[in-house]
């Protein structure tokens, strides 16, 4: 990244990055329309955001490896 030199990111890096960002954004705005109940939405866009939260936390530092 050419602000510093401390972070080594790629193209790859903020196209992983996009996905998931882009991901979340698709749940929240699907859910609404191809569920009814409430909770079924929340269910929907909260499970996405931890399983999305989960990846990109052992993407930034291997929580799991």
């Amino acid at each position: 990244m050419p602000f510093t030199s401390e972070v080594d990111w790629s193209l790859v890096d903020f196209i992983f990055a996009a996905i998931l960002l882009g991901t979340i954004g698709v749940a929240c705005e699907c859910a609404p329309r191809l569920s009814a109940p409430l909770a079924v939405r929340a269910l929907i866009v909260i499970g996405t955001v931890v399983v999305v939260c989960t990846i990109w936390a052992d993407a930034a530092v291997g929580i799991f490896d």
